[in-house]
C-alpha cells in the first residue's frame, strides 16, 4: 500500500500538462526580427519569377487578375497561388475541429493540420491550374516544366505555411497572414504610383512618375518657346487612363477611400456583453478581416472553376456542359486595343462576382453591378457569421448583429471598388481593418513591457 504522503510527493513531483507545454513569450525585440524577416521573404517571393518555360499564349489567361492583390497572388512568381491554399487550409481545420468536437486540441495539432492541408491545397490548385489551361494549351508544356512548377509552388507553400506555425506560436507582431495580405496590397498601390513599366512607348505605368514626366516635357518645351496646345490632352490622359491602368484620379479616390474608411471602422458601438445591465465597446468592424478575406477566397475559387470550364467547354452547343459554360460565365477579351490581352468573364455567375472598376463601367455594366452589390453584401455576411458565430470561440455578446455587420462591410468594399480607386476597394478596405488589428496588438505589446 502507498501511503498518503508519498502519493502526494508523486502528485507534485509530476508535470501537469500545462506546464509541460508552457513556452516562454517571445521577446519584443524577437517580434520585430521575425516580423521584418516575414516582410523580406514575401516581398522576395512577390518578385521571384516561377523558373519554367511559360508559353507566349498564355498572355490573358489569368483567371486570377481580380482578385490578386486580395489573395496576396502575383503572377507567375513564387507568389502564384498567394494565400488562397493557406486560407482553404486553415477553414479547412476549423470545420475538422467542430466535426471531430475537438476545441480543446492543442494549437500544436492545429498548426500542423494547417501546414499539411497548405501543401496540398497548392498541389491541387497547382496541377488545376496548369491542366486546366491558365498558362496556355497543356501540349506547349512538356513534363519537365510542370513537374519544376509543381515543385516551386510546393516549395514556396511550405514557407508560407512555416511563416504560419511560427505567427501561431506567439513569435511576430499579429498574424502572419495579415502581413502577408498588407505586403501585397501595398505593393501594388505602390507599383500603381511608381512603377517603370512601360504603359506605352513615351509613358511608364506608374501614374505619379508620368505625371511628373509630363510636367517636366512641358516646362522644357516652354524654355525652348514651343507652344503646344496638344500637352493639355496629355495631362488628360494622366489624369484619366483606360480600363485598370493606374491614373491620378484613381489615386485621388485612394486618398478619399483611405479617409473615409478609417472614419468608419473607428467608430465603436456599445453591446450588453452578459445577463446583467453591463455592456461592453466593440469597434463596429471588429475582427471581420478573415471573414472579408474569405468572401474573397470563394470569389477567386469560383473564377477559377469558371476559367477552367471554358476554357475546355467553350465549344460546347447543348448538354449538361454547355450548361455548365452559360451558368459559370463566359470570358472574353476585355483590353482596349493596343493594349495587352485579358480575358474577364462577361456573363454568368463569374461576371456577377467581378467589381466593376471605376463609375464608368458601373454604368456601363449596370447589372452586374447591382449583382455584385448583392452578392458582396450577402456572402460577406455568411462568412462573418460562420466564422465568427461558429468557428470562433467568441462570447455570445460579440456575435450579436455579426452578419448585419458583415453585410455593411460588404456594401463598404462595393463603395470603394465603384470610385476605382490604385489596387482594388477590396484592397484598400483589407487594409485599414489590418492596420488597425496590427496597431491594436502593437500597443498591447508596449503596455505588456511596460507592466513588466
Amino acid at each position: 500500500m502507498t501511503s498518503d504522503s508519498e502519493m502526494e510527493t508523486e502528485t507534485k513531483e509530476k508535470p501537469t500538462k500545462s506546464t509541460e507545454y508552457s513556452r516562454e513569450e517571445p521577446s519584443l525585440g524577437m517580434k520585430i526580427a521575425y516580423t521584418i524577416t516575414l516582410i523580406v521573404i514575401i516581398s522576395s517571393m512577390l518578385s521571384i519569377p516561377l523558373l519554367a518555360g511559360i508559353p507566349s499564349s498564355s498572355n490573358g489567361r489569368d483567371p486570377l487578375f481580380v482578385v490578386r492583390t486580395i489573395t496576396a497572388s502575383q503572377r507567375g512568381t513564387f507568389m502564384e497561388l498567394g494565400i488562397i491554399p493557406l486560407v482553404l487550409a486553415i477553414l479547412t481545420t476549423a470545420l475538422l475541429r467542430k466535426r471531430l468536437k475537438s476545441d480543446n486540441r492543442s494549437k500544436d495539432i492545429d498548426s500542423i493540420y494547417v501546414f499539411c492541408f497548405t501543401i496540398t491545397f497548392s498541389i491541387m490548385l497547382g496541377l488545376i491550374y496548369i491542366f486546366g489551361g491558365a498558362y496556355g494549351p497543356i501540349d506547349e508544356f512538356g513534363i519537365q516544366n510542370i513537374a519544376l512548377i509543381v515543385l516551386q509552388l510546393f516549395f514556396a507553400s511550405g514557407i508560407i505555411g512555416a511563416i504560419h506555425i511560427i505567427s501561431e506560436e506567439g513569435y511576430g507582431i499579429g498574424k502572419a497572414i495579415y502581413w502577408i495580405i498588407g505586403i501585397s496590397i501595398s505593393f501594388d498601390i505602390f507599383d500603381g504610383m511608381f512603377s517603370l513599366k512601360d504603359y506605352s512607348p513615351t509613358q511608364n505605368k506608374g501614374c505619379v512618375i508620368v505625371l511628373i514626366q509630363t510636367i517636366i516635357k512641358k516646362i522644357k518645351d516652354l524654355c525652348k518657346g514651343i507652344h503646344d496646345t496638344s500637352y493639355m490632352d496629355e495631362f488628360i490622359g494622366v489624369f484619366d487612363r483606360a480600363g485598370r491602368d493606374p491614373d491620378i484620379l484613381g489615386l485621388l479616390s485612394t486618398f478619399v477611400i483611405l479617409a473615409i474608411i478609417i472614419y468608419l471602422v473607428s467608430i465603436k458601438v456599445e453591446i450588453p456583453s452578459d445577463k446583467k445591465s453591463n455592456t461592453r465597446k466593440y469597434n463596429f468592424f471588429q475582427n471581420l478581416e478573415i471573414p472579408l478575406i474569405l468572401t474573397k477566397v470563394c470569389f477567386s475559387v469560383i473564377y477559377f472553376i469558371s476559367n477552367l470550364i471554358f476554357t475546355n467547354w467553350s465549344k460546347e452547343d447543348e448538354g449538361f456542359k454547355h450548361f455548365l459554360v452559360s451558368f459559370f460565365g463566359r470570358w472574353e477579351n476585355v483590353a482596349d486595343p493596343g493594349q495587352t490581352e485579358q480575358l474577364a468573364p462577361t456573363s454568368g455567375l463569374a461576371a456577377f462576382i467581378t467589381a466593376p472598376y471605376g463609375p464608368d463601367q458601373v454604368l456601363d455594366y449596370l447589372g452586374n453591378s447591382i449583382g455584385y452589390l448583392i452578392l458582396m453584401g450577402l456572402v460577406c455576411g455568411f462568412m462573418s457569421w460562420l466564422y465568427i458565430h461558429k468557428l470562433q470561440n467568441h462570447d455570445e455578446a460579440f456575435t450579436v448583429g455579426v452578419f448585419f455587420r458583415g453585410i455593411l462591410l460588404g456594401l463598404l468594399v462595393v463603395f470603394a471598388e465603384y470610385l476605382g480607386p490604385l489596387g482594388t476597394g477590396t484592397g484598400i478596405v483589407l487594409f485599414v481593418l489590418i492596420s488597425k488589428k496590427l496597431h491594436a496588438e502593437i500597443k498591447s505589446i508596449k503596455n505588456e513591457k511596460n507592466k513588466n
